[in-house]
């Protein structure tokens, strides 16, 4: 009868218990019933941190913010105004040179619309001087920030101490302290003024909502995939090829020291570990050693794949082109929609965007310069226009005579000449089409 075999000696590596990665309690949790703060539809900080988690889902709201407002900005006449005021202009100017001492303007505008993309809301403080104009304006990290449930106030939190916000524009003073409304108090006491703008979403009237909480799973679940290849490859706990010896009774220490470093380092490098699992046969038996894969190939390819769609459902979320954070993706066909999708994403992403931008700052902040200013505050444009299509429709343009010469130079940023305001049409028109013969009725004729 053959000898049962016993496998007498297998070494099982002892894996690291995983660890809650949830936040501590919420910072604001005591405040929320006794202030009279109302708590987010989610987790701002959780928000914050999968912005830096995911690449993808980080290059898409880095897009936005570059797009929207990273573009620059210029102060433009109101269309009513003939001649506008020039000593308006220049203070403008002046005040937009720096936010603060820390941040140029345009910073504190990026800076600003990273929060808007990344937590649904972004915060601004503003400063003023004794005559009620600006002096400096500060960006105020969101997501340290709660909305009161008046709409009025906002308490931020910052290692372990409170300061108190108003809305800009609210009438009533309220302690920086406490957050307590009083009638009377010092301006160095006093809470400060911020300019909040928030993602509409019906689900709230206090707090935004990004754009890409419907793919919050998606980008969980590309996480997840990241984490559990770190987890392969750093733990070391998973092996991918088994050898096994047959026709032996054991496997002396030494040796399977030494075949565990051969195998573990001189082959394959430190990822490859090896499971030895020494099997009792009969002594009469040949001894064999055998190499068996237990880690499936389709796995990785897998993976790929479902990153690759969570990748395209982000960006479809997020609502930029995959072109837009590097990422060229080329037809079945081997064609490109480069274009047509950029141009969706120009007037349905950038141009709502920068109008939000624009009509707040003016309403909201440089309406504080003055009752009427000639001026309003504009951002420059993202040009995502083709130079080879655009000079071609202007070329055809001026050949239909729908363009003059000097409207199709400007299109392009040539400088006009002398006589290019004149059209021209085409001299080669020809007659298509058979003539059409006319004939007059006898019975009608003039002579009758």
């Amino acid at each position: 009868m053959r000898e049962k075999v016993i496998v007498d000696n297998v070494h099982i590596a002892k894996r690291e218990e995983p660890k809650s990665k949830q936040l501590q309690a919420d910072a604001f949790s005591n405040l929320y019933m006794e202030k009279g703060l109302v708590r987010p539809l989610y987790s701002l900080e959780s928000l914050l941190r999968m912005r830096e988690e995911n690449p993808i889902h980080g290059a898409c709201i880095d897009a936005k913010v570059a797009d929207i407002a990273g573009m620059g900005f210029y102060f433009a006449p109101e269309e009513e105004i003939a001649q506008p005021n020039q000593a308006q202009y220049q203070m403008l100017k002046e005040f937009t040179r720096r936010a603060n001492d820390d941040m140029t303007f345009l910073e504190l505008l990026r800076a600003f619309w990273d929060d808007y993309e990344t937590l649904g809301w972004g915060i601004i403080e503003i400063v003023r001087y004794g005559d009620g104009t600006p002096a400096e304006l500060y960006h105020v990290p969101g997501h340290t920030v709660r909305a009161h449930r008046d709409g009025i106030r906002f308490a931020l939190h910052v290692d372990g101490t409170y300061r108190w916000f108003k809305r800009i524009g609210t009438e009533q003073h309220f302690d920086m302290e406490t957050g307590e409304p009083v009638q009377h108090v010092s301006d160095e006491q006093a809470a400060g003024e911020v300019l909040v703008i928030r993602k509409y979403n019906s689900r709230s009237s206090f707090y935004g909502v990004p754009d890409y909480v419907t793919a919050l799973g998606t980008i969980a679940g590309s996480q997840a995939v990241r984490d559990y290849n770190l987890e392969f490859f750093s733990g070391k706990t998973i092996p991918d090829t088994v050898l096994t010896l047959e026709g032996v009774d054991g496997v002396s220490d030494k040796v399977s020291a030494e075949l565990k470093a051969f195998f573990s380092s001189s082959v394959k490098g430190q990822h490859h570990k090896l499971a030895i699992l020494p099997l009792r046969g009969n002594t009469s038996s040949p001894v064999k050693a055998n190499f068996q894969k237990i880690t499936p190939d389709v796995k990785e390819a897998s993976f790929r794949l479902y990153r690759h769609d969570n990748a395209i459902e982000i960006c479809v979320a997020h609502r930029v082109p995959p072109y837009r954070i590097g990422w060229p993706i080329v037809g079945g066909l081997g064609g490109s929609t480069a274009g047509e999708m950029n141009e969706i994403y120009k007037r349905s992403v950038i141009e709502p965007g920068q109008e939000i931008l624009e009509d707040r700052l003016n309403q909201q902040l440089f309406s504080l310069f003055h009752d009427r200013l000639d001026w309003k505050f504009e951002l420059n444009e993202i040009d995502l226009d083709d130079d080879d299509k655009k000079l071609e429709y202007n070329v055809k343009g001026v050949a239909s005579g729908l363009l003059s010469p000097n409207e199709a130079r400007a299109n392009i940023g040539y400088e006009r000449y002398p006589e290019g305001d004149l059209f021209y049409m085409p001299s080669s028109f020809q007659r298509t089409g058979k003539d059409v013969v006319i004939k007059h009725d006898a019975n009608n004729s003039d002579d009758d």
